[in-house]
């Protein structure tokens, strides 16, 4: 693993040429990172799980969900009498008492479920706090991941030198920070290409 702090170094020096943060500071790269990081999960997400103990009819999902609980998760009642029952989306299996659907912020199950809900699901990664905080990512995921950062962070400066010469020049398109920006686009394009993107619709196994 590496620490958020020489990450961020190797992206100055290595890519945004901005050891001295005298374009970028810490705080605005930590921003995109986390804009990075969002972007990450849509095509490899972090596992997670959460249990709530049964309260009406609905509950809520969780915060950190990346996509929608039915297009990849796993989600099964543990009754009071310690009976599991495992839960399909509506969507799927249409039936009262083992089918569940998602609406806005919370995840409405069967009348009949009782005692805990437990959900396995796919959520975003977690943006570090402070320098010494270690990246719980996927090693292939590094040099993809320096690229999407400088390009979310040339977007800033970029909008700036359009706006510049917009009443310079007249000329907002001659820009080469957003030449730049394509080009760190292009470049994490293909390099998350060499990775197979996560299967999630069977990846927790298929409910029983």
């Amino acid at each position: 693993m590496i620490t958020w702090g020489a990450y961020r170094e190797q992206i100055q020096a290595a890519v945004l040429r901005d050891v001295d943060s005298a374009t970028w500071t810490k705080e605005v790269l930590l921003t995109v990172f986390g804009w990075a990081l969002k972007t990450l999960a849509t095509h490899t997400a972090r596992e997670a799980s959460v249990t709530y103990t049964v309260t009406g009819v609905s509950l809520p999902l969780p915060a950190d969900m990346s996509g929608r609980l039915e297009d990849g998760s796993m989600i099964y009642n543990t009754t009071s009498a310690g009976k599991q029952v495992y839960f399909k989306a509506w969507e799927e299996s249409p039936d009262a008492k083992t089918a569940y659907y998602t609406w806005a912020s919370r995840i409405y199950h069967p009348e009949t479920a009782t005692g805990t809900l437990t959900i396995l699901y796919f959520a975003d990664w977690e943006v570090p706090v402070s320098d010494s905080d270690l990246l719980a990512l996927p090693q292939w995921s590094y040099t993809p991941l320096q690229f999407l950062v400088s390009a979310y962070a040339l977007t800033s400066v970029g909008n700036e030198s359009a706006n510049i010469r917009q009443w310079e020049e007249r000329d907002s398109e001659r820009n080469a920070l957003r030449e730049q920006q394509i080009n760190m686009l292009n470049l994490y394009d293909r390099e998350i290409a060499r990775h197979k993107r996560q299967i999630r619709q069977s990846h927790f196994g298929w409910a029983k």
